[in-house]
């Protein structure tokens, strides 16, 4: 599978765009964009991506492991964010 082109996107994000929230898609296709940014050299370091249960996370995860196979992945439940 060949991944769409965010070079643009990326730069942007490297420039110092704080946040990207990724919508409108299944949320089955929520890896597409994350695994095409990570082919463009975004995140240089760490990001927390946030969905809204543990189900959406494992198949995040899945997702990311099929498209983006160098990136390192980590699910954690919503009760280790809370103060």
């Amino acid at each position: 599978m060949k991944l769409p082109r965010l070079h643009d996107l990326a730069a942007a994000l490297r420039g110092g765009v704080p946040s990207l929230a990724v919508g409108g898609i299944v949320p089955e296709a929520r890896a597409l964009p994350l695994a095409a940014l990570h082919a463009e050299g975004w995140p240089e370091g760490p990001a927390l991506v946030v969905v809204p249960g543990e189900r959406e996370a494992a198949e995040l995860v899945a997702g990311l492991e099929i498209l983006a196979p160098g990136l390192r992945t980590a699910t954690a439940p919503s009760e280790l964010s809370t103060p």
